[in-house]
């Protein structure tokens, strides 16, 4: 789910002593250095024992535990509590360093780890509070039921850590034993719903949309703001739900209902390119000067939330998912198959663990018997199948964060005119090596006052059309953020409900809990019928759309409340027989009353889908497993079949250029590893981008090391010698910087390509081309660009160019695979993979254009579930069921998965027998 990592210790020189030792621990402890001196012994101390038998005191009754060739556990229990201890074991047996690293991710106790190089991302989580929040949960509002199960998992893994030296759980303690004096904790009950915040904070939705269209405002007018956020387009991508209506004499949704008149709720009456409010609920300063000041707090809250760890996926980019169910009227087996391809950030080890959780005797008092992707750390199976149903999740994408400029000054924060206190409370930062920390949380009554954890913010804001600076800053708005995650929910009960689910009301009961993150859940059972349905907890705004940050002065853009369970969009058993949720569009706006988004992800892929299914199934045509694998590996591009055209009728008279042009001649638009044409045309698509809207955005939205000559964005009338270009770097990581290429760019283009003259294809002129006034001027520069961008990469040659010696994906241990000495990565990463795929591909190996071609984002498992004949369903994760770096199960799955191969998925207790290479009892 690449630079965005679950906990990278920053580059940052205090490190280089620490990161020194650290290379000669681990050169150590791979055998590879003084003779062997730890070599394989301290190596394999940490591997999990996986045969014979185990004392447990918390267990009431024997477990056993079957792996298969992949080292994929199997368990089986006689009772629930016992079934969660024993999964909380085999996970911390695999996976315990990812655990813990993962909960001083949530809890922003990093610092702990790795010292004071993590002081500004703790701070910046403790501010946010998700443990705080979690605890919250635990205590007032899961069930009694959930909290067992929980209890239940923490016994099992901290009956693993007993009498255990840190060494011995994972060889990355041995390593920070020597520059800390870090000690293992026991595991809580709450370290595990804290992941849930983590979860929901990356796929929060359209937070950096929100700061980026705002950002844009100092060097571009609102209707070029505009056509850089289309409208999403409904004519050519069909959303999940391609009909259906609130009824308004009962208040629910009806999925065969249709829309009444009236307005659609989405109108807000503002502008793109102005904070909503901004000219009013003040009684001083002026709409033209506040926004300096908001743009200076946004640009640096930016820059803070792309040094918060991105667990998921890139800061910034919209975290995609395939997900798709067929039903079995147009299946060759006669019963639904069901697809799911969460598409996130590359980690090693990978995000999901694979796993089966089995009562022997389904009964109820033991009614689990689920197989499925799990997440270490937290019981349950998140994605998956039981006896009855299968189920899988996508992003909704919903708008469940606003950003509020606040006019604060030293009483507390001014609503309607009079000044509210602030919540303020103080939090302790122990800090690895050196003296602990203590920071200062002010909170509104919407949430926390995110732009005081920036050093950045304090002296900006001058401009600001308030005053009344707090009297630790600068004048200026402060920043605070409403988020639905910072509220306690049940997302914990839904998942153990889901696992145990035996139709669709039993389904949709427990997808009324799952409140965050916002999920697009398909569904399938036995009986043949298949489902969708949104759930989450979705805020109803009175005023304002979400698209950007609000006046918090003004108490008229507050939430009002959340829209009901029962008015959320759902499917059961579609009259087209299939359902499609890839992270378009829920449901037509004109169609829905409440606002969900006006951010969706635009639909590209889901429409790929939707025409692979429909070219399969006309005629009579049917489906099988197969198909549907194939499906997920489908690698073609949207962009070039738009594009690619153009570029062929460019008249090019350089003939190096016309070489590579050439490649483009036939082209079928895949994008297969070994393809040059796919590596001309993304690099030509990459430069059209760069020219015709990079160099245009301000300089917080370019990447970092993109530096061109610039008119200042204050400057006024022509460029001379008093009006004097400037150079001007870009300040975002290259891994979130814009334009990312992806399909909101495809519909940027998509009119613009009609158009031999905009705007957008005028670019100066420099030492070595001429200005361009019209569109293929513009192709025609960036088709050489291209050229000798890729002759610099791959060669001079063209024929020995192709699409996956620039397309790379590298595995990276989470923490010392991330930076640091290259010897280091050498002993913990692996690849690089050459990979096919794309943005905005069904294989969505994900790269960002601003950035580079490096894979940021893939697929990161796949899975086919042939519903009811379940031993049939295939299965494949991104990399191996073990954490440990030397254990063959590290990455033995990732050549598989690199071409797109699926592993047959034991069930059945005969086909997990069968399947079975090493059993472990756990007994009392």
């Amino acid at each position: 789910m690449p630079s965005n990592t679950t906990a990278p210790p920053a580059k940052k020189k205090g490190r280089r002593a620490r990161l020194i030792l650290l290379v000669l621990v681990l050169a150590l402890v791979a055998g590879v250095g003084y003779g062997g001196f730890w070599g394989v012994s301290t190596v394999r101390a940490s591997f999990p024992q996986t045969t014979g038998e185990i004392r447990l005191d918390s267990l009431s009754g024997e477990v056993e535990v079957k792996r298969d060739a992949n080292g994929v556990p199997q368990i089986y229990a006689d009772n629930e509590t016992d079934l969660f201890r024993a999964q909380g074991y085999v996970q911390a047996q695999d996976r315990f360093y990812e655990m813990d690293v993962r909960r001083h991710v949530t809890a922003g106790r990093l610092s702990e780890m790795f010292g004071d190089s993590q002081v500004e991302t703790d701070s910046f989580l403790r501010t946010l509070g998700w443990r705080r929040v979690a605890q919250q949960e635990y205590d007032k509002v899961l069930s009694p039921e959930t909290k067992k199960y929980l209890q239940a998992y923490a016994e099992g893994v901290n009956a693993y850590l007993k009498d255990r030296d840190p060494a011995d759980v994972s060889v990355e303690y041995a390593a920070l034993a020597l520059t800390n004096d870090y000690a293992i904790e026991p595991w809580t009950p709450v370290d595990s719903v804290a992941w849930l915040k983590a979860m929901a904070w990356d796929l929060r939705g359209n937070m950096q949309d929100e700061i980026d269209r705002s950002l844009m405002t100092s060097r571009m007018s609102a209707s070029q703001i505009k056509q850089l956020y289309p409208d999403y387009p409904y004519a050519l991508h069909q959303p999940i739900v391609d009909r259906g209506a609130v009824d308004e004499s009962t208040g629910k949704f009806d999925p065969k209902g249709t829309a009444g008149d009236g307005d659609d709720g989405l109108s807000t009456g503002e502008t793109p390119g102005s904070v909503p409010g901004s000219g009013s609920g003040s009684s001083s300063g002026s709409s033209d000067s506040s926004g300096s000041g908001a743009q200076s707090q946004l640009g640096a809250l930016s820059e803070v939330l792309d040094g918060v760890p991105a667990l998921l996926g890139p800061n910034g980019n919209g975290i995609g998912s395939n997900s798709w169910v067929v039903s079995g009227q147009y299946t060759t087996s006669g019963k639904p198959l069901l697809a799911n391809d969460p598409h996130l950030a590359p980690q090693l080890p990978s995000l999901w663990y694979q796993m089966g959780l089995h009562c022997r005797s389904v009964s109820a008092t033991c009614r689990y018997d689920v197989s499925g992707y799990t997440f270490s750390g937290m019981p349950g199976v998140i994605i998956g199948h039981n006896d009855k149903i299968a189920w899988g999740l996508t992003n909704l994408g919903a708008d469940v964060t606003d950003l509020y400029l606040e006019k604060i000054g030293p009483d507390g924060y001014l609503v309607d005119g009079k000044v509210k206190p602030f919540t303020v409370r103080d939090e302790i930062i122990k800090v690895a090596g050196g003296e602990d920390r203590t920071i200062t949380v002010r909170s509104t009554d919407r949430g926390p006052l995110v732009s005081d954890r920036s050093t950045d913010l304090e002296k900006v804001g001058q401009k600001a059309p308030v005053g009344n600076a707090a009297p630790d800053r600068g004048t200026g708005y402060g920043v605070s953020l409403q988020w639905t995650a910072l509220q306690p929910g049940k997302s914990m009960d839904a998942i153990f409900a889901l696992d145990r689910a035996k139709d669709f009301d039993q389904f949709r009961a427990a997808a009324k809990n799952f409140e965050v993150p916002s999920q697009n859940l398909i569904y399938a059972d036995t009986e043949g019928h298949i489902g969708y349905q949104s759930p989450g907890k979705i805020p109803q705004r009175t005023k304002g759309d979400g698209t950007l940050p609000a006046p918090g002065w003004d108490s008229s853009y507050r939430w009002k409340g959340y829209i009901p369970f029962e008015q959320l969009p759902y499917e059961y058993n579609p009259k087209r027989g299939y359902i499609v949720t890839a992270n378009q569009a829920v449901i037509d706006a004109e169609n829905y009353p409440d606002l969900l988004t006006k951010d969706w992800g635009y639909g590209s892929r889901s429409q790929r889908i939707n025409d692979l299914i429909e070219s399969k199934i006309k005629d009579g045509g049917k489906i099988s497993p197969d198909d549907m694998r194939t499906m997920q590996t489908d690698n073609r591009s949207e962009i070039a079949t738009l594009l690619n055209p153009l570029l062929l009728k460019i008249d090019i008279s350089d003939p190096y250029v016309r070489e590579a042009q050439k490649l483009l001649e036939g082209w079928d638009y895949t994008q297969e590893p070994d393809s040059a044409a796919a590596a001309y045309f993304n690099a030509v698509w990459r430069n059209v981008l760069k020219l015709s809207f990079g160099n245009k955005l301000p300089k917080e939205l370019r990447p970092e090391g993109d530096c061109i000559n610039v008119r200042p964005a204050d400057a006024t009338g022509p460029v001379d010698e008093q009006n004097k270009l400037v150079r001007e770097c870009g300040q975002r990581d290259p891994d979130s910087a814009q334009p990312d290429g992806g399909d909101r760019w495809y519909e940027v283009v998509r009119p613009l390509l009609k158009q031999e003259k905009s705007e957008w294809w005028v670019t100066p002129g420099n030492r070595t081309d001429q200005a361009t006034e019209t569109r293929d001027q513009l192709l025609a520069r960036a088709m050489k660009d291209a050229r000798w961008e890729l002759t610099a990469k791959l060669g001079k040659d063209v024929s020995t160019w192709s699409w996956g010696r620039l397309h790379q994906l590298t595995l990276k241990n989470q923490t010392l695979g991330t930076a640091g000495p290259g010897v280091v990565q050498q002993l913990l990463n692996r690849g690089p993979w050459n990979l096919g795929g794309g943005e905005a591909a069904v294989d969505a190996t994900g790269w960002n254009a601003a950035g580079g071609y490096e894979v940021i984002w893939v697929p990161s498992m796949r899975m086919v579930v042939n519903v009811g004949d379940w031993d049939r369903s295939r299965w494949i994760n991104l990399t191996g069921a073990s954490g440990h770096a030397f254990n063959s199960h590290y990455t033995d799955q990732t050549d598989a998965w690199a071409k797109g191969d699926l592993y047959d998925w034991a069930y059945g207790k005969a086909a997990v027998d069968a399947a079975t290479k090493d059993t472990l009892k756990l007994k009392p």
